[in-house]
């Protein structure tokens, strides 16, 4: 592989990666903070955090470049605060991969915090704990191994997004040109042999990733539904 398409994946993995701290970061509490609101507000958020997975990629990134774009409300802060266009710049595309991998995150944050055993946010609140405290000493811990395993699944999936990001951001080299738009490139001017290479590397991406889930899946999750704490009353 030349030294452009080593950027491209380079980008791809820097993109991936922070998208991923982002929404480990951001997700559980706004799932947490749903999860406290009335019964009746859940499905309004539900419906509306399923939007990005509703919408075809290259429909949502059409609308996020729209929103980006200097004319839209969220491109036009951004230009005033940083002094800098949202539309065609890493940032935008970092925006877009947040938004288009949030719904599978937070459905799984959300899934996590579901199926947490009640007795022992119970037993915390007997023993005089903050919600607040409950989240991060309680919560947090039971549920990250499921919340580790989906941030993995976003990852991967970034890896290989293409609709949402080339709407947004284009193809500049070393600023959006993300590994997917790269292949994509490569095939459309017949580029089959550098192209198959560089498929073979986004595999092997997605299948360490794969594997990555599998563990936490086996030596996390699995074996917490087999200790008696989790047992059936």
């Amino acid at each position: 592989m030349n030294e452009s398409l080593i950027q491209a994946l380079q980008l791809s993995i820097k993109l991936s990666i922070i998208t991923s701290i982002l929404l480990l970061i951001i997700v559980p509490p706004i799932a947490f903070g749903i999860s406290k609101l009335p019964s009746k507000w859940h499905i309004l958020f539900e419906f509306f955090f399923s939007l990005p997975l509703i919408f075809p990629p290259i429909i949502l990134g059409f609308f996020l470049l729209l929103i980006f774009s200097p004319e839209g409300f969220l491109g036009q802060w951004f230009s005033m605060v940083f002094s800098e266009t949202l539309a065609f710049s890493f940032w935008g595309v970092l925006a877009a991969s947040f938004i288009y991998t949030f719904p599978h995150m937070y459905r799984q944050t959300r899934a996590a915090f579901t199926n947490l055993d009640p007795r022992l946010t119970d037993l915390a609140r007997m023993l005089g704990k903050s919600e607040k405290r409950i989240f991060f000493t309680v919560i947090i811990p039971q549920s990250l191994p499921l919340i580790l395993k989906s941030m993995v699944f976003c990852f991967s999936h970034i890896i290989g997004a293409f609709g949402v990001i080339v709407m947004v951001g284009g193809s500049i080299p070393d600023k959006t040109k993300v590994a997917s738009i790269a292949l994509f490139e490569l095939v459309e001017t017949f580029q089959y042999h550098e192209a198959f290479d560089y498929a073979l590397v986004l595999m092997g991406i997605s299948l360490c990733s794969a594997v990555i889930m599998e563990v936490i899946n086996r030596l996390f999750i699995e074996k917490k539904r087999k200790t008696p704490l989790y047992a059936d009353y």
